[in-house]
């Protein structure tokens, strides 16, 4: 199955890189596919907006999915571009860095619960954050990269470290329509999650995608 593990281009129909061949010097969106409309993108907030709930503490910022335009008059795109970085000693292994304000954020699950910083959503989910490296890169989290079966170029990201190991990066409708979680931020964004696989979906927990899990096309920047 790994054979083919691509990524695909946003840009270029036809351009595709092989997992051999992913170096820091490509750069990636992460677009989710299940769930919304499939235009929405991983965002990585370095000024968290008063507005908002995206503070976390000091080092870090809650993750968020956005659409890549949300007013038809803003051309500034919202959709972070990331870097892999791969774990040294693990096939298919990343940390996934933000590329963005010349400042250095990777993409993390925690799942603490102090107050303060509480990353607690439910019993089975925690929220995802943006968070900046410690020296020794033990708040970086590892994720693996795992194809789905039928369908090519799409793929569910794994943590592989800290407490919040084995759940999925995904992102759902808390928030909305009645739902007991407080994902929404915004009409055009969210609060990104890591959550356990393989149960049933409530009714708003990813509209047209019907798993927890995210489902996320890796989209090459040009």
């Amino acid at each position: 199955m790994w054979e083919r593990f691509q990524f695909v281009s946003n840009k270029e129909a036809n351009a595709v890189l092989e997992v051999d061949d992913i170096t820091t010097d490509v750069r990636v969106q992460l677009r989710l596919t299940n769930g919304y409309d499939g235009t929405r993108f991983v965002t990585t907030v370095t000024q968290p907006c008063k507005e908002y709930r995206d503070a976390r503490n000091k080092h870090s910022t809650k993750l968020i999915i956005h659409t890549r335009n949300w007013k038809p008059a803003m051309t500034a795109s919202y959709a972070s571009t990331y870097i892999f970085e791969r774990v040294e000693g693990k096939e298919r292994t990343f940390y996934i860095k933000a590329d963005c304000d010349g400042k250095e954020y990777y993409v993390a699950a925690h799942g603490h619960k102090q107050s303060g910083e509480s990353d607690k959503r439910g019993p089975n989910s925690t929220y995802a954050c943006s968070h900046a490296p410690k020296e020794d890169g033990s708040w970086k989290t590892q994720w693996s990269v795992e194809p789905i079966e039928g369908k090519p170029g799409i793929f569910k990201l794994r943590a592989e470290n800290h407490q919040e190991q084995g759940r999925y990066l995904a992102a759902h409708f808390g928030g909305e329509g009645g739902t007991q979680y407080p994902d929404f931020r915004n009409a055009g964004s969210s609060y990104v999650m890591v959550h356990k696989a393989g149960l049933r979906p409530h009714a708003g927990a990813a509209r047209g995608g019907g798993v927890y899990e995210g489902e996320w096309a890796i989209e090459l920047v040009a």
